[in-house]
């Protein structure tokens, strides 16, 4: 059985990266604690980052609980931030020639900035919220996705 990622970063370290400077064995980063309203360093794997973010869960009866499609969007995301890679180092490399972009880094580079709103615990929570909203006020709509996904009550609206 694949191990769940339980930190899951909505701003990932590659992008962060570039931003970074090293420290104790790990790149850190300038972050602003707003409750605190004070700046610290902290390391880059500690930021932007929330518990099982993309992950969905079925809930039983007994309370028990299980994971659909362990890692499935996180594993994506990372297949994306590694097409971002190397066109950001070859931004970094020479700022003055972004020009020089292929049509398809030009094309990765902006599917990734996009994959960027999507991903962000924001975004998340109010598409969830408007799909359940949708769900509950629409006797419609409910049938029809119900009959793509059965189980969508014990998954999404338990």
């Amino acid at each position: 059985m694949e191990i769940i990622k339980k930190r899951q970063h909505y701003v990932p370290q590659t992008y962060l990266r570039p931003f970074s400077s090293s420290g104790k064995n790990k790149d850190m980063i300038w972050a602003y604690f707003h409750e605190q309203k004070r700046m610290r360093l902290v390391a880059i794997d500690d930021v932007c980052v929330e518990n099982y973010l993309y992950e969905h869960y079925i809930c039983y009866d007994n309370g028990e609980t299980e994971f659909i499609s362990p890692n499935s969007i996180e594993n994506g995301y990372m297949l994306l931030e590694n097409t971002y890679r190397p066109i950001i180092e070859k931004i970094l490399g020479n700022p003055n020639d972004v020009i020089s972009l292929t049509e398809e880094e030009r094309k990765n580079l902006t599917g990734f900035m996009s994959a960027m709103l999507f991903r962000h615990p924001l975004f998340i929570n109010m598409a969830n919220a408007l799909g359940e909203r949708f769900y509950n006020e629409s006797s419609e709509w409910r049938k029809e996705i119900t009959k793509v996904f059965p189980d969508v009550d014990d998954v999404y609206f338990k």
